[in-house]
């Protein structure tokens, strides 16, 4: 079994900017498009209420297609589940998944929505188009506003990425290789110092290693010009990214800052990979993230024999 597809939970509700309310969803129907990263012949559904405070029925789950063939889920043979609070529910049960956990840089805000742009997305169209390999399936694991040490306020910016580990990337079934892009916003919106950061991002790492799985470390991109993103925390971004390129501590390190940054202005965006708000990577810079990647060297961290 292979996670081809994965969403992360957050706790609370965010802002709906003309979507649905979420709160409001009773007696309602919800359709979620979903982008596999890999095909098959079997699914597997995981639902979850692991923030809730109330339990939430599910009177109804269906598989669709493209065609309109539609498959009804199962759960214990009932078509009908509820989840207490805290509770998730797996349907009955690949291997080579990377999961990409990350903050709204790998959530893929700069994009446009639903144009799969994220650099996840571009880096398994890659793994696609080349010669096969252990690397498979990319699934997202990034949540706009996450923290590496922090669990945010609004909830909706989620749990902080280290008490999201197991739960969203070492859980998951199939999960080889883990990719982390996270720390901006630890600096930026919490003036977290980067002792604290680099704390943080050794904890995922002895954790990753723990479980028999290596890891990437990303480095931080440019956010020179963004509103909190001034000279404190542009310090403490140099002093984390040197950190990952330098420690050993990861497996691997791909530098998100050399490929994306203004050479002539390096705490700023390149402007030609600047969505505009001067924090967030366009979907061209996404593509050069992607790009950066060397494929036989991740194909080689990526375990065998996964979880």
């Amino acid at each position: 079994m292979i996670t081809t597809l994965s969403v992360t939970a957050e706790s609370g509700v965010r802002p709906t900017f003309g979507r649905l309310d979420c709160l409001a969803a009773a007696n309602q129907t919800i359709r979620n498009v979903v982008y596999p990263t890999v095909g098959g012949t079997s699914v597997r559904v995981r639902l979850t209420n692991r923030y809730g405070t109330r339990p939430v029925t599910f009177d109804q789950v269906t598989v669709g297609q493209p065609n309109g063939a539609k498959t009804p889920v199962t759960f214990g043979g009932g078509t009908s589940v509820t989840l207490a609070a805290g509770v998730d529910v797996v349907t009955a049960p690949h291997v080579g998944t990377s999961v990409a956990l990350g903050d709204s840089i790998t959530d893929g805000t700069g994009t446009a929505d639903n144009s799969n742009t994220r650099w996840s997305d571009a880096l398994f169209a890659r793994i696609a188009a080349g010669q096969p390999g252990q690397l498979q399936a990319v699934t997202n694991s990034g949540i706009g506003g996450n923290e590496v040490t922090l669990d945010r306020q609004p909830p909706y910016f989620g749990v902080s990425a280290q008490h999201r580990l197991d739960a969203d990337v070492l859980d998951q079934p199939g999960v080889s290789l883990v990719l982390v892009a996270e720390g901006i916003n630890d600096l930026t919106a919490s003036n977290i110092p980067a002792d604290e950061v680099i704390g943080g991002l050794r904890d995922l790492v002895d954790r990753t290693h723990a479980a028999g799985l290596k890891i990437v470390g990303l480095t931080i991109t440019p956010c020179g010009g963004y509103g909190v993103c001034g000279a404190g925390p542009l310090a403490q971004r140099a002093i984390v990214n040197s950190w990952i390129r330098t420690s050993g501590a990861f497996d691997a390190v791909v530098d998100f800052d050399a490929v994306v940054r203004d050479p002539a202005n390096p705490d700023h965006l390149l402007a030609a990979y600047d969505s505009g708000d001067h924090l967030h990577p366009n979907a061209a810079a996404y593509q050069q993230l992607a790009d950066a990647m060397d494929l036989r060297q991740l194909d080689r961290l990526v375990d065998r024999h996964p979880r």
